[in-house]
């Protein structure tokens, strides 16, 4: 996670210098390193609900980039700002994974 740390800063450099092909770029690459965290978590076979220490970890981290990239979708034009929130979207979904991996229980609410 500390490359979506990084990844994610990196996106905001791009919209500051207004480098939307940098952007996009940037993007892929957040999008892979998150997923491949996630794949890396839910294919552990640890149980998230008694070693929930990685789990919970990157929920965190997910959760605050989530902030952090609708601060900086904010600083976009309107017309450039849908890739931003389908991304901010995926980030919520892997969330709601991690979560319902944490706690079963809401899955069946």
């Amino acid at each position: 996670m500390n490359i979506a740390n990084l990844l994610v800063s990196l996106i905001g450099d791009a919209v500051s210098d207004g480098d939307i092909e940098r952007l996009g770029l940037r993007m892929m690459e957040y999008r892979s390193a998150v997923t491949n965290a996630r794949d890396v978590m839910m294919g552990s076979g640890r149980n998230a609900v008694d070693d929930s220490a990685g789990f919970r970890d990157l929920e965190i981290a997910l959760r605050r980039h989530v902030r952090q990239l609708d601060d900086i979708g904010g600083r976009l034009t309107f017309g450039l700002r849908q890739p931003i929130t389908e991304l901010i979207d995926e980030i919520a979904d892997i969330r709601s994974e991690l979560l319902g991996a944490l706690f079963p229980s809401l899955n069946d609410v």
